[in-house]
Order: structure tokens, then sequence, then C-alpha cells
């Protein structure tokens, strides 16, 4: 049952942009009979609709997390994003072919959406996928001296994730217009607009609406236990109800409430009890500016958490140490230094 619906998930990704390219053909079908006209669009529908996949993606939905772990969740997500940018980089090169300067005004947007997506792409690969860049030596003293800068770090590299959005957007745009006022097409923006929404509204959904439905569900931290020198464990008591079940070797993401930190979401294995849902304790290991501060917090601090997620038995995941962070920008589990 549970391979039946991970089948039938991937499914629903691979076919996704099928919707969009038969209304796109349906009402306009002269325009596409033959491979000049039909494959530039079809190419741009599938890099449209998988690029606003990464935004629900980006959301963790956990009836779709529960069934792959969020490791391997990541890595498609990353890998998806490399497939659609250099479809939407295909689709471009067909249409400059195509039509040269025509409609330059509009295409421009789509050019410029496409150059943001290739540089937050390069920027994020030396930003956030830490575990691959040390292993090629130019692009490891690359990441070195922005460490010792101190020019990467979580926050930064959170807000280079976001930035993808801007070019989302900026897609969106680009075929609104092309839609609605050159081809004066309204099935073609209704579905356009459709497909938008769903991805934009999962994102501000996970930015916004989550967060403050999570802060109605607040946790107050009862006590902070020294396991070693830079080692400490975090006690939560749900302020309402009990904590949500959950499994031994998953993990939450924490954000602080309080306490001088940040209020920024933290990936942390869960310690506690699965057995004992009247609380619920991370050990965080101090190994850069956000855990260091960790000791320092008071009894009485508030926060909320995310999760629980992981699928356990899911490489990397299942090998990796307990004390570590994992982080939520990369794909490839490792511990944090943030």
């Amino acid at each position: 049952m549970i391979r039946l619906k991970k089948t039938m998930i991937l499914l629903l990704y691979f076919l996704s942009p099928l919707p969009l390219i038969g209304i796109v053909y349906a009402f306009n079908p002269a325009a596409y009979e033959t491979s000049k006209g039909l494959l530039p669009m079809v190419l741009g529908s599938i890099a449209y609709t998988w690029l606003l996949a990464e935004l629900v993606i980006s959301a963790r939905p956990k009836f779709i997390e529960k069934y792959f772990g969020l490791n391997r969740f990541y890595q498609f997500h990353g890998t998806a994003a490399i497939i659609a940018i250099v479809l939407s980089f295909l689709h471009k090169q067909l249409e400059d072919a195509i039509w040269g300067g025509f409609l330059q005004t509009v295409r421009q947007i789509g050019n410029i959406a496409f150059i943001l997506f290739i540089a937050l792409a390069a920027i994020s690969l030396i930003f956030m996928t830490g575990a691959v860049i040390r292993r090629i030596p130019p692009l490891a003293s690359i990441r070195r001296l922005l460490e010792k800068g101190h020019i990467v770090n979580f926050r930064r590299t959170v807000w280079i994730h976001n930035a993808n959005v801007i070019a989302v957007i900026l897609v969106f745009i680009h075929v609104f217009i092309l839609s609605a006022f050159y081809q004066q097409n309204l099935w073609n923006c209704a579905i356009y607009t459709v497909y938008f929404m769903i991805a934009f509204g999962s994102y501000v959904y996970h930015k916004v609406l989550k967060n403050s439905l999570a802060e109605r569900r607040p946790y107050t931290l009862t006590a902070v236990k020294e396991e070693s020198a830079d080692i400490h464990t975090l006690v939560f008591k749900p302020e309402r109800g009990s904590v949500p079940p959950f499994k031994a070797g998953q993990f939450v993401f924490l954000r602080l409430l309080g306490g001088g930190v940040p209020k920024e979401e933290h990936p942390f294995s869960i310690t506690s009890n699965p057995a004992d849902r009247s609380q619920l304790s991370v050990t965080i290991k101090s190994v850069g500016d956000y855990t260091k501060a960790v000791p320092h917090l008071s009894p009485g601090t508030h926060a909320v958490f995310e999760g629980p997620y992981g699928v356990l038995g899911t490489a990397p995941f299942a090998q990796m140490p307990i004390l570590c962070s994992l982080p939520a920008a990369s794909a490839l589990h490792r511990c944090s230094a943030f």
C-alpha cells in the first residue's frame, strides 16, 4: 500500500503539466500544429509547472513527506529544480530562435527570472551544500573564506533560498501577460493562475499561516540539562494538550520565541521517550552561533515546534548521529555549524 501511494504521488508530480498543456493546446490548436510551435510550449509548460511545484515541496507537506523522508524530499527538491531550469533554458532558446526580437518586452521578464534562477542556484551551491562543496577544492576554498568572514550563516542561506519565490512570481507575470495581452486567451490566463495560486498558496501557508497556527500551541522550556561541556538537552512542556506522536529517531524544527535567540527555525533530533507525550526534548551540540546560545536559555522561554519528520531507514538519515542538527535548507543531512 505504501509503495502504491509513493508511486501515485510521483505520477501526480510527473503528469502535473498535462492539464496545462492540454488546455493551452485546446484553445489555440492552430498555433501548435507543427513541432516548431508545439515543442517550445510543451517545454515551457513543463518547466513552469515544475518550478511552481518547488514552492509546494518547500512547504514540507507531511502527507507526502511521511512516505519518503525529508532527506529524500530535499534531494528530489534540488534535482527537480535543476531539471526545471534546464527545461526553461531549452524553452528560451527555442523561443529566441523562432520569434527573434518579437515580444521582446514580455520575454525580457522571463529572461530576468531565468537569470535569477541561475544566480540563486549557483549561490545556493556554495552556501547550502557544504558536504558536496568541501569535496571540490576551489569551491571549498571559497566557502572557507566566506565562513571566516561570517558571510555564510543559517539566516543568509534561508534568505537566499526564499529569494527563489521572486523568480517564480516573475515567471507567472511573464506567462500571464503573454496570454492576456498578446494571445488574448482568458482560458490560458485562468489555468496559469490556478497553478500559480496552488503553489504560492502553499508557500504563504508555510511561511506565514503555519507559524501563526503553531504559536497558538506553544511549548515552555522547563529545563536545560548539561550533558557535557558543549552538549545540552532542552526539555519542553506543551502549554496545551500533549506532544504529537513521534517515533524514536525522528526530528523537529524548533523555533524559539525569546531568550535573545533569533526567531528562526532549526531542525534537531528528538531525544525524549516516545511513550511520554507530556514533554519533548532535543539534545543540541554547541557548534555555531545559534547553538552556542542554547546553554544560556532560561526556563520559561517559549518555543514552537514543527514536525515530527523523518522516515526511519532512509539513508543517510538512519546513519546520522542523533546529536546532529539537520539542515533544513540542504538535501544532504549533516551536522549544522550554525
